[in-house]
């Protein structure tokens, strides 16, 4: 009888563990990564995260670009020419895919700097998006 509950167990043992690892992948869409944090989330080479906690509001463009060096991308607004650096995206993985098969989306992490007409900086937006 201990051999027929051995036996039984096995499929029941196997089952359990496929679920949990089913459920634990859809748990984390969206959701931050705890053993790779930024596995989501687009820089430039040589950015990190302690460069750019370093930036202060009031801080001049010059100062940002030698911390944390030029962003990803960044845009100007023609009426206020308030400027937006990004230097952090999402879609890191879906980049590195190549295709959406397989493709799983985490959370990642926003680095946005504002400039105003000075070019000196009003806003610092960084955090974790979950979109």
């Amino acid at each position: 009888m201990k051999l027929f509950w051995k036996i039984l167990s096995l499929p029941l043992i196997a089952a359990i563990v496929y679920c949990c690892i089913v459920l634990g992948l859809i748990g984390t869409m969206e959701g931050y990564h705890p053993l790779y944090p930024m596995i989501d989330t687009q820089h430039p080479k040589g950015y990190s995260i302690s460069a750019f906690n370093k930036i202060k509001p009031g801080d001049p463009a010059d100062n940002v670009f030698s911390l944390v060096g030029p962003p990803l991308y960044s845009t100007t607004d023609s009426l206020t020419m308030e400027t937006t650096l990004w230097y952090t995206a999402d879609g890191r993985l879906l980049k590195l895919a190549n295709s959406n098969r397989g493709y799983k989306d985490f959370a990642w992490y926003r680095s946005i700097l504002k400039l105003d007409s000075t070019r000196k900086v009003t806003t610092i937006d960084k955090g974790w998006s979950n979109d």
